[in-house]
Parts: structure tokens; C-alpha cells; sequence
């Protein structure tokens, strides 16, 4: 192991151990014992970030139905279902073009000017250097991992990022605070985050992809929002999330609250009683 390498995990360490004593029982007086704990969101679980409409990236632009993607070391577009099968293989910053065509999803190899790909069916597109960002126009964004390419019913590209928990976490985080802001409040906040999308994952259902990357969850710009201060607080926390019995928890968090807090038990989940709302028990792991 190298000595970077061995400094990141001494961190990692060390921010599991102030964790781990930081989350011990809250007694809540005749009720129950409270207790959270730390876990890992594991890398064989990548997120599955929703980058076209109506998601924005924070930044105002989406993906509808025409979308142009490229990569400086190239990319591979393969079956969905079978890796295995190739359809396209580009060089080095050789962009494909997508679109919905008569309820088919054609891909354009720009370089070469032949069609490559048409049939109602869902892609995946990689790096062939899995470092490489790859670029999407319209959203103007760069973004880590792979990207799932196939057809919405509104008759757009549905377009899904495959990202690591860390990986989303450095794209993500720089949306959600501010790079210059205290180092702990970043760290807070990243384990804050990941938990959030950890716990959107594990509540998809039949759902395609996990959370948006924009206000709807959290605002993620991919590879592009990267800075360094941000991605250290990531990899100072990598992979740390907060668990109640075994599962993330529902990590909500604000960017202003005022000063005031509420059991939401009386706010996201209160109930109607004739003409007005009573509160409920709420989540154990979350009360005031």
C-alpha cells in the first residue's frame, strides 16, 4: 500500500471511529432506545443517477430527444443485456450521436457517418479508459462510471448514470455545499449525501434509476462540479453511510431551517384528522 493510500485509509478510519461514538443509544423517555450505526455502501452497488428530463444537472440544461456523447481515450457501446456484444467503438474524443426516431433509439457513429445502431432496446456506453470522463452535449456536464442510454414514454432518451457511491459523491457534493466551507461540515455533509442516495436505492422498487441530479434529490454535475477540497472530505468518508436496523436511513437535510426543527412525524408524515393534521410517531432514528 502505497503512503497516500495508507493516510486515506488512517482517515477513513479514524472518521468511522468518531462515527461510531458519536452514534450511541439516544433514549427517548418512555418510549424506546435509539441507535444508529455506521455502514458501507458497497462498490458492487453503483447508483443509478437519472441525467436526462426532467432532471437539470442544477444547471438548467437536460436531455430530450437528441444527445451527443465522446470521451478522450474513446468509448465502447454495448448491449444492455450482453456486454459482450459491441455495437460501436470510437477513438479518442469521436462523439455518437442518439435520438428517438420513430419509436426506435438510433445511435450515429459522427465520425465514420453510419448508423450503428436502430431498434427499440436500451445501450450501455463506456470509457475504454475507465478514468476517462464521458461528455454530454446538451448537458454540457462530464461524468464518471457508464451511462445507460435507451427510450422514456414521452418519446425522449432516458439517460442513466452508473456511478460508484464516492465517485457521485465527488460530483455531488460540490452541488450541495459550498468547496470553501469548513473541512468537517463537507464530511458531514458527504456522508449526509451518500446516505440520502443509498437510501433512495434501496426504496427504488421497480424504479429504473435511484435519484435525480437535481433539486428533486440532489444536485449532481458528475466529473465537471469536481474540486479538490470536496473530493478529499469524499475520500475522507469514502463509502461511510448511516444505518438504522441494517438499512440507510432517510437522511434528509436542508440548505436553511431557520433555526427550528420539527419531529417529522408533524410534517412529512401527519395525517388528516377532520379539518386539521395531527402528527405521528415519525422515524425512530429522527426525532426532537
Amino acid at each position: 500500500m502505497s503512503r497516500t493510500a495508507q493516510i486515506a485509509a488512517s482517515t477513513v478510519f479514524d472518521c468511522r471511529e468518531e462515527l461510531e461514538a458519536n452514534v450511541a443509544p439516544k433514549v427517548i423517555p418512555g418510549a424506546y432506545q435509539v441507535r444508529l450505526s455506521v455502514g458501507d455502501q458497497s462498490f458492487t452497488q453503483p447508483f443509478r443517477v437519472l441525467i436526462s428530463t426532467p432532471s437539470t444537472g442544477c444547471v438548467g440544461q437536460t436531455i430530450g430527444r437528441v444527445a451527443r456523447m465522446q470521451s478522450a481515450g474513446g468509448m465502447r457501446l454495448v448491449s444492455n443485456t450482453d456486454p459482450t456484444r459491441v455495437y460501436a467503438e470510437t477513438g479518442p474524443d469521436q462523439p455518437l450521436k442518439f435520438w428517438h426516431g420513430d419509436g426506435e433509439l438510433v445511435v450515429l457513429d459522427e465520425w465514420s457517418g453510419g448508423i450503428v445502431f436502430a431498434a427499440p432496446d436500451t445501450l450501455m456506453l463506456e470509457p475504454k479508459q475507465w478514468w476517462d470522463p464521458i461528455y454530454v452535449d446538451p448537458k454540457g456536464l462530464a461524468y464518471r462510471g457508464s451511462l445507460r442510454v435507451g427510450l422514456d414514454r414521452g418519446g425522449n432518451l432516458q439517460v442513466v448514470n452508473f456511478v460508484s457511491s464516492d465517485d457521485y459523491m465527488r460530483g455531488a457534493l460540490p452541488g450541495e455545499m459550498p468547496a470553501h466551507w469548513e473541512f468537517e461540515a463537507l464530511r458531514a455533509q458527504a456522508i449526509a449525501a451518500r446516505t440520502y442516495a443509498a437510501w433512495r436505492q434501496s426504496t427504488a422498487g421497480g424504479r429504473t434509476w435511484d435519484v435525480r441530479d437535481d433539486t428533486a434529490d440532489q444536485c449532481y454535475g458528475g466529473h465537471t462540479f469536481e474540486s479538490p477540497r470536496t473530493s478529499a472530505a469524499v475520500e475522507a468518508t469514502a463509502a461511510l453511510i448511516l444505518t438504522f436496523d441494517g438499512k440507510p436511513i432517510r437522511a434528509l437535510y436542508s440548505s436553511a431551517s431557520g433555526g427550528i426543527s420539527e419531529n417529522v412525524g408533524c410534517v412529512l408524515d401527519a395525517e388528516r384528522a377532520g379539518g386539521t393534521w395531527q402528527c405521528v410517531p415519525g422515524w425512530p432514528y429522527l426525532q426532537v
